[in-house]
């Protein structure tokens, strides 16, 4: 099921920062996902796929951060403690 919704990213920001919780991005889920290495996942899996599941992975890579795809239309926001490490996927 479709959970996805607009969200107001700069409300959801303010708010977290006048509480005194970090904030990361938000940041496009494509340059997210790539810094989490997804590619380097995709690569894994297919080597040893068949050539329809090699098809099926490259789809879904692009589909998920694909500029032309979810990967510009969504987007990634975190919040962390104040004194917490930069989340992983987020270069602040």
């Amino acid at each position: 099921a479709d959970i996805s919704a607009r969200v107001d990213f700069t409300t959801i920001a303010r708010v977290a920062e006048e509480s005194g919780v970090s904030v990361h991005g938000p940041v496009n889920q494509g340059d997210f996902l790539m810094a989490l290495g997804i590619e380097a996942r995709a690569e894994i899996l297919i080597r040893d796929a068949t050539e329809s599941q090699r098809d099926s992975i490259g789809k879904a890579l692009e589909r998920l951060a694909g500029a032309g795809a979810m990967g510009c239309l969504f987007k990634v926001l975190a919040l962390a403690a104040r004194d917490a490490a930069t989340p992983a996927g987020f270069d602040d």
